[in-house]
């Protein structure tokens, strides 16, 4: 069974998504991608008209920013998941995918009656992404270092599926690594795969032996502005999704080298993720494995 999709925002993965859709027999529109849609995918003048009577609306892994603003990095725009945007699609009938809805969007999807689709629920699709940040990440550090990755100190926040593969991709380099987290289990697991491991409540005293942090952790209070002198001579790579792990500017103002690299995995390899998406956007619309919140 065919429906309408649109797409809204995103990168080279959301392209393939829309490829792939349209290769099914989907009717597909775009809009936000910055350039021009794929094939005789219709690239839409308004983002409005990208989703008006569209049954599925298909929107970026990387979460929502302010004001449930959409990742969109090509576009020539700011995009934002609106009530008055979503009023105009049929998506009652087919659902909303995103990567992680936030309390705003979930109330007005619930007014409208859209069943949401995260992709942060879907742990296959987790593990792939991961391996492609991980290998993205190793190639920033490359790019913001002077030295070979065995001689770095790297602490890694965070041990879940981002965090792990990135951890053990800089222990298999060489790096002397060290990871926070707040499941002993996981820290167990670390240990054992040779990262040095701390609870979270207690990563603070690994800066002393820290060349660079990586925050996978999506809390601006995950690194305070009381650390950000201690930070001044290191660099932070913050790979989490909006609002960030501190305060950006903030930390630049006091001198520290700060990263924000959202949207690693699309860099890396958007054809892999892109295609993971689709499978995971193709089990929504067929009502198997995916699950509507």
């Amino acid at each position: 069974m065919t429906s309408t999709v649109g797409i809204l925002g995103g990168d080279l993965r959301e392209v393939r998504v829309a490829e792939l859709l349209k290769a099914d027999g989907h009717d597909v529109a775009v809009f936000g991608l910055g350039f021009a849609g794929p094939g005789e995918i219709v690239n839409s003048p308004t983002i409005a008209d990208a989703v008006a009577d569209r049954e599925w609306i298909i929107c970026p892994a990387p979460g929502l920013g302010e004001n449930d603003q959409l990742y969109a990095p090509n576009a020539s725009a700011p995009l934002f998941l609106s009530e008055s945007l979503l009023s105009g699609t049929a998506a009652s009938k087919g659902g909303l995918v995103l990567g992680l809805q936030s309390p705003t969007l979930a109330e007005t999807a619930g007014h409208l009656g859209i069943p949401i689709y995260e992709f942060k629920g879907d742990r296959v699709l987790a593990a792939v992404v991961a391996s492609a940040v991980a290998e993205a990440l190793v190639a920033e550090l490359i790019r913001v270092t002077s030295r070979l990755l065995r001689e770095l100190r790297v602490t890694v926040l965070g041990y879940g599926a981002t965090g792990s593969a990135i951890a053990d991709a800089l222990v298999a380099l060489g790096c002397r690594t060290s990871v926070a987290s707040r499941d002993g289990v996981q820290r167990e697991v670390a240990r054992r795969r040779g990262s040095k491991a701390v609870p979270f409540g207690e990563w603070t005293r690994l800066l002393s032996d820290t060349d660079v942090l990586v925050n996978t952790i999506p809390d601006p209070q995950t690194i305070g502005p009381e650390l950000y002198s201690t930070l001044a001579q290191k660099t932070v790579i913050d790979i989490s999704s909006p609002p960030g792990g501190l305060d950006h500017e903030a930390a630049r103002s006091s001198g520290v080298t700060v990263i924000w690299a959202r949207g690693l995995a699309g860099l890396r390899a958007p054809l892999t993720i892109g295609e993971a998406q689709y499978e995971f956007v193709r089990r929504a619309m067929s009502d198997s494995s995916a699950t509507a919140t």
